[in-house]
């Protein structure tokens, strides 16, 4: 019935059934994709039930909720639907207080995933409350204890989800504010720079993306940072670089972060010299200008990253070698 979009007696049986009716219920709608209006229909009838089977269920009843209010989440129009059901107070206990032990799924991870889901929406977050003691989302008690995850070895997958969210919380003043300050005061900062080198493509991706918000605030500490790490500055460039035309999204990101690092970092720029991967940036600058179609989505912020990187050292004239440099590239470059 479900498939066919007729799902209401299902929903009414997870709405009203018994316990067990519900567990079934729930894990269906878990499992099966469901379209666009599809889960905000979902959203609308049964959030509610959803969230106090998260927050009351046993392991069986927690495990089918949670991947069904993944799925809901995942369409940012169920957002405010998810929000007024009462899904934010919930899934800041699962990530700050609440210990299932023998679960077989990480409920924090999974918490963590549905709030950036719903973040990601555009909520407004100022106002936002996630507990009884008047924390609002935004607050100092918010980001001290995702910093605080972040900085103690979580598994991969939820340590995306916490820089998913970080990600969004650095858009709103206050709260950039204190993620600047902790990443500066902590160990944040070498956390990040360390997760550059993840094999997890998309936690990898996300890392870089914070980095790069916070560079205008610490970006010569970032670099400092970056040079200490094994295999950096030089994997951001040359890693990913293939045979192939394709631009991917990591490259796109890794070029742009290390282009709005501080100009002026002597220390950066001469690592990026002795690495020599110079003749790499202009390589692939020669490439794409001698092309005539685009052949990725992310090759303008590719191309434009690259050509930052190569002013950066126009910055730092004065040193000898970073002056032999500027020669040798503006003979090079077509």
């Amino acid at each position: 019935m479900a498939d066919n979009g007729l799902m209401e007696p299902l929903l009414k049986n997870l709405a009203e059934g018994c316990e067990e009716m519900k567990i079934d219920m729930a894990g269906y709608h878990g499992e099966i994709a469901l379209g666009h209006d599809g889960k905000t229909y979902v959203a609308q009838r049964v959030s509610p039930t959803l969230i106090k089977m998260v927050h009351n269920g046993n392991r069986l009843a927690r495990s089918a909720a949670f991947r069904t209010l993944a799925q809901l989440s995942s369409h940012q129009p169920n957002a405010n639907i998810l929000v007024e059901a009462g899904i934010v107070q919930v899934m800041v206990e699962e990530m700050f207080i609440r210990k299932i032990d023998n679960e077989p799924m990480n409920s924090t991870s999974e918490a963590a995933a549905i709030l950036a889901n719903i973040f990601e929406s555009g909520l407004e977050l100022e106002e936002l409350q996630v507990n009884s003691h008047g924390h609002t989302m935004t607050s100092d008690y918010v980001v001290y204890n995702i910093v605080y995850m972040l900085n103690n070895s979580t598994p991969d997958e939820l340590n995306n989800n916490l820089i998913r969210i970080l990600l969004v919380l650095a858009k709103i003043p206050k709260p950039e504010a204190t993620i600047v300050s902790l990443v500066k005061q902590t160990e944040a900062s070498y956390t990040l720079i360390e997760l550059i080198n993840n094999p997890h493509e998309r936690l990898s991706i996300t890392a870089i993306k914070l980095l790069s918000v916070l560079s205008p605030h610490i970006g010569h500490l970032l670099a400092e940072r970056l040079c200490k790490t094994r295999g950096q500055p030089e994997n951001l460039l040359i890693e990913h670089s293939t045979e192939t035309t394709l631009i991917t999204e990591k490259q796109a990101v890794s070029t742009k972060f290390l282009a709005k690092l501080p100009h002026q970092n002597l220390t950066l720029n001469l690592a990026l010299l002795y690495k020599n991967i110079v003749p790499t940036i202009i390589q692939k600058i020669n490439q794409i200008q001698g092309r005539r179609t685009r052949s990725s989505r992310f090759e303008s912020t590719y191309f434009e990253g690259l050509v930052g990187i190569l002013v950066r050292f126009t910055t730092t004239l004065y040193e000898p070698q970073i002056d032999s440099f500027d020669r040798t590239a503006h003979e090079n470059i077509k």
